[in-house]
């Protein structure tokens, strides 16, 4: 077997089964998963200012 002219970077495997779960306070979780849901509704939905910035809706019609 050919050995390739990149030197070998070092790899690290974190074991995840010894991993200590945080604990996280009830407020604290309903603060992240409103975050959360926030972050992943403006990834799908933009708003209108956004869809403004990036030319509008009907970007692809001013280049006819």
């Amino acid at each position: 077997m050919k050995r390739s002219g990149k030197p070998i970077a070092q790899q690290f495997n974190l074991s995840l089964l010894s991993a200590v779960p945080a604990t996280i306070s009830q407020d604290k979780q309903k603060e992240l998963k409103l975050a959360l849901i926030e972050l992943l509704t403006d990834a799908v939905c933009p708003s209108q200012d956004e869809r403004e910035d990036r030319g509008g809706e009907d970007e692809s019609q001013t280049h006819r």
